[in-house]
């Protein structure tokens, strides 16, 4: 059975609203206006995060979209093509979030274990590059299937 998403309007009957994953990021909002989620998250044992921790960026990415992507909907290897050609444009793609610790000096307002996630890896050097690069990636490859043309205002 396809992964589905709900409502988040739609807590009382989680099937009230059921759609697949192409409909919920291709509509924006679901019917009853309320924001897209999974009816059901995918469980990562703690094997599966320990062989993620080696992955590049692209290959990170595309190991956790598979599991909310069912593959019927955008196969292996296009959804391989999808995360990569996301990525492409960073100026280091196997590193495009990088966590760094930052000074521990007395004067520093970090804890000693404190690390920060630099988001601005992207092409246009704005942490809107992380997410919506890969949506447009992934409507693009949906208006394609579908043969058809989708309007998407970001700011």
């Amino acid at each position: 059975m396809p992964l589905m998403y709900t409502s988040t309007r739609s807590s009382s009957s989680p099937s009230a609203v059921s759609s697949t994953f192409a409909t919920a990021i291709s509509s924006g909002y679901a019917p009853d206006s309320g924001l897209y989620v999974p009816q059901s998250l995918p469980l990562f044992s703690p094997g599966d995060l320990l062989a993620m921790s080696g992955q590049s960026y692209p290959s990170l990415a595309y190991s956790v979209l598979r599991r909310f992507i069912d593959v019927g909907e955008i196969p292996n290897e296009d959804l391989r093509e999808i995360t990569s050609r996301t990525y492409e444009k960073f100026e280091f793609p196997a590193e495009a979030v990088t966590v760094v610790q930052p000074s521990s000096s007395p004067s520093s307002a970090f804890p000693p274990n404190a690390y920060v996630a630099e988001l601005f890896n992207g092409p246009t050097n704005c942490f809107k590059d992380l997410g919506q690069l890969g949506l447009i990636n992934l409507l693009k490859y949906f208006c394609t299937k579908r043969k058809r043309r989708q309007t998407l205002l970001v700011s």
